[in-house]
């Protein structure tokens, strides 16, 4: 299994550009994000530092867990998305299922 932390700093927003297989985004009582792919390795995942946060590009299926109230924005996801806990999403294109769960 790969696992990557990436530090977030207050305020900033994740960027997952594309996302190449299924995906879960869940929130997590932790300050970074993490990004777990059980058959991936670091050549499958892209991170690139953007001034409002930073930007990912994933091949594989994976789990993403970021902070509760961070904001994440999906571009494209090329299969299917669920979706836990975030109060601030927006996906602009998801070509497989979306699933999203709400906030208890």
């Amino acid at each position: 299994m790969f696992e990557k932390r990436i530090p977030m700093e207050q305020e900033q927003r994740l960027t997952l550009v594309e996302m190449e297989d299924s995906a879960k985004l869940n929130v997590w009582d932790q300050k970074d994000v993490r990004i777990r792919m059980r058959d991936g390795q670091e050549t499958d995942l892209n991170i690139e530092q953007a001034e409002a946060g930073p930007t990912v590009s994933v091949r594989g299926a994976c789990e993403v867990n970021v902070p509760a109230g961070m904001a994440v924005s999906v571009r494209q996801a090329m299969s299917d998305l669920e979706v836990s806990g975030l109060a601030d999403f927006n996906a602009e294109q998801v070509r497989g299922n979306l699933k999203l769960i709400a906030i208890d």
